[in-house]
């Protein structure tokens, strides 16, 4: 929906395989239920700021889908707060409208906040510390305003690396479209305006905005859904490939648009070749996204990273290879094997510093016994080590318990 309404029914179409057959979809959707959600509720807000009216109800409905979002995950009031008001402003004109979104965001609030507070051990008091520790934690590792330069860098690198493996194909098509744009007007000649408006909207939508104020534009709408939670991941923390789905949905609607600018083109013969070899190519993306969960190969092939071990992306540090579902299977049943150990191995010795700045928060490092003078020194993976099992003393296993406390993977 969110596809067809800011770009048309081929886009709604296109974006919504895209997004569907996405590996991070089908991996984070699949084992991390949240990751699912920020991409639904974004969605749904996207909708609502480009449809809300005067006098209608978009502005409550928005208010009441990010407090019950809130309950799922935090994150997601400063990722879509802009959409939310966008949806208000446009839609909230009486004192008893509100009133009414007012009454309506505290009771969707209070739906999941008040019995969590009943039920959680230690009450509100419990809730705020968790709260506050998951924060503080997060910021200390990756934020780039309290974090280490090398832990901000990490994380915007992640992001980048998560992101271009994820939306390479469509960027693609995006990126062949502008051209052929261009191109096409070029050749016809036709006089001024700013083409990159004209790039990046579609052929209707002249007739869409008719009555609609300019921030509930296209492109108004896709920024308020891209930049804030691109900007919560990046100044924050990228925690794995589900975060990408948060902006997942508008950077897919966006990346189509010039597509549905060619398919309204003013010459037919360019409408029809555009429409089907845009059709082909996004079919293409498509039957690649479902080979890699069938074939297993990874995000990024592994051959990628084994011949180009200092590209950017093939990097471990940025969570090369980025399994999907089906190379996590794989990768489980041949634990045994001198591989594995070694891609666990390498993850552990890049993540010692994270590990230990998270550990910090906890306990301080224990002191090991002394070395005899003809022994190597400790090696700091014994330290790290020896603080995990320090600070989770009664743990059956240490690196659940790390990882179940801090809200965060071990590697």
């Amino acid at each position: 929906m969110a596809g067809t309404a800011l770009g048309g029914r081929w886009v709604g179409i296109a974006s919504g395989a895209l997004v569907a057959t996405a590996p991070v979809s089908w991996f984070a959707g699949s084992t991390v239920s949240t990751f699912s959600f920020d991409a639904f509720l974004g969605a749904l807000l996207m909708v609502l700021a480009r449809r809300a009216r005067p006098y209608r109800a978009h502005g409550v409905l928005a208010v009441v889908a990010l407090g019950l979002g809130a309950g799922v995950r935090l994150s997601v009031v400063p990722a879509f707060a802009l959409l939310v008001l966008i949806a208000v402003v446009a839609s909230v004109r009486t004192v008893g409208q509100l009133l009414t979104m007012v009454v309506a965001g505290v009771a969707s609030v209070a739906a999941w906040f008040v019995p969590m507070i009943v039920i959680q051990p230690g009450g509100l008091h419990a809730w705020l510390h968790a709260v506050h520790v998951q924060v503080s934690h997060t910021a200390h590792i990756s934020s780039v305003f309290v974090a280490p330069t090398s832990g901000a860098l990490t994380n915007i690198g992640t992001f980048g690396a998560w992101s271009l493996v994820t939306l390479g194909p469509v960027l693609v098509v995006a990126v062949l479209a502008v051209l052929v744009t261009a191109g096409a007007r070029l050749a016809t000649r036709r006089p001024g305006g700013n083409v990159a408006l004209r790039i990046w909207s579609t052929g209707t939508e002249t007739d869409d905005r008719v009555g609609r104020p300019w921030y509930q534009g296209t492109v108004a709408v896709l920024t308020a859904a891209v930049i804030p939670p691109v900007a919560v991941v990046t100044l924050d923390q990228f925690s794995g490939g589900g975060s990408v789905l948060a902006y997942l949905v508008p950077a897919t609607v966006l990346l189509l648009l010039p597509v549905a600018r060619l398919l309204h083109h003013r010459t037919p013969g360019l409408r029809r070749a555009a429409a089907i070899v845009a059709t082909l190519l996004v079919a293409g993306a498509v039957t690649v996204n479902i080979q890699r969960f069938v074939a297993a190969p990874g995000i990024l092939p592994a051959s990628v990273a084994r011949h180009y071990p200092k590209l950017w992306i093939s990097q471990t540090r940025y969570q090369a290879p980025y399994a999907d579902t089906a190379d996590t299977i794989r990768a489980a049943d041949r634990h045994l094997s001198d591989r594995t150990w070694q891609r666990i191995w390498q993850r552990f010795d890049l993540g010692q510093s994270k590990i230990r700045t998270a550990l910090s928060g906890r306990c301080p490092p224990p002191e090991l016994p002394p070395r005899l003078p003809a022994e190597p020194s400790h090696r700091p993976a014994a330290q790290v080590l020896a603080h995990l099992q320090a600070a989770f003393p009664d743990a059956d296993c240490p690196i659940a318990a790390f990882q179940h406390s801090l809200h965060t993977f071990f590697v």
